[in-house]
């Protein structure tokens, strides 16, 4: 299965839908950014918000939990503030990440 925009469209719509004020980016990394995914691939979600809550956390991962339970799609959620993504901008883990990532 390799990586469909309206479904990776829908996905980013519903971060920021559900996170409307702090999410400031939403990229999609990984193989279904590279097309190179397959029927089990997840989808590797690099979330930036202006800040970063315990709150948050849980909310991303009952999204996970519905992706998964409603269709079958699993999601890898990385959440990171602004202020993270500045500090740890030389990880060569966020450089690869951001390089093949697709920003919606």
């Amino acid at each position: 299965m390799t990586r469909d925009g309206k479904t990776l469209r829908q996905l980013a719509d519903d971060f920021k839908q559900r996170f409307p004020v702090h999410l400031k980016e939403v990229v999609i990394f990984g193989s279904q950014a590279r097309e190179e995914a397959s029927r089990e691939s997840d989808y590797d979600c690099l979330l930036v918000f202006d800040r970063v809550t315990p709150l948050m956390k849980t909310e991303l991962d009952q999204l996970a939990g519905q992706y998964l339970l409603q269709r079958g799609m699993v999601l890898s959620c990385i959440p990171l503030s602004e202020s993270d993504l500045q500090r740890l901008r030389f990880e060569p883990f966020l450089i690869n990440a951001r390089r093949e990532g697709i920003s919606l």
